[in-house]
């Protein structure tokens, strides 16, 4: 009877260390709805942007591109010449807030919970997770992601959103991932 007991718990106990393996190994999927419907949101400089200049017209030489996917996929092409930028690209998100483009909430810290109709429920298991196209805030861990977005591959962001890059031709895509 001593040695059933004994050969049963170590059966047990090998499963569950098994199962604790097997599941620190889950590898998060992206969440994010595929888009039904597509809305470009442009958000103007100041004066001097789109001013002719010998008959043609000049381009802001500071623009990025802010992605909110889901259903309803929204992008924001962000003249940022006169956005005081202070807290990487929470900065754009403030901005846009600021004009009344977009919503979202964060925590004191930056972490963001919702953004748009993106929301995180931890209960499901879905997050809200963010990609980049600037390499120098990209993850470059073994969990690190990609996400193919308008011809671009963007990777996930290794840095959170107050310490994300802004600089003309950036990307900042924020979706859902599910672990």
């Amino acid at each position: 009877m001593k040695r059933t007991i004994k050969l049963l718990s170590a059966v047990l106990a090998l499963t569950l260390l098994c199962a604790a393996f097997i599941s620190c190994g889950q590898t998060p999927v992206d969440n994010t709805p595929e888009a039904k419907n597509s809305e470009t949101i442009v958000v103007g400089g100041g004066e001097n942007s789109g001013t002719e200049s010998g008959g043609e017209t000049s381009k802001p030489e500071k623009i990025m591109t802010l992605v909110v996917g889901g259903e309803n996929e929204k992008i924001y092409s962000v003249d940022f010449s006169e956005v005081e930028i202070t807290e990487g690209g929470m900065s754009i998100l403030k901005h846009l807030k600021e004009q009344g483009k977009l919503t979202y909430k964060a925590d004191a810290t930056g972490y963001l919970t919702e953004v748009g109709e993106l929301k995180q429920d931890v209960a499901s298991g879905t997050y809200l997770y963010i990609y980049t196209s600037v390499a120098k805030d990209a993850d470059t861990s073994a969990y690190a992601m990609t996400k193919e977005w308008n011809g671009k591959t963007l990777t996930s962001a290794g840095v959170g959103i107050t310490d994300m890059t802004v600089e003309n031709g950036a990307i900042i895509y924020i979706g859902t991932v599910k672990w």
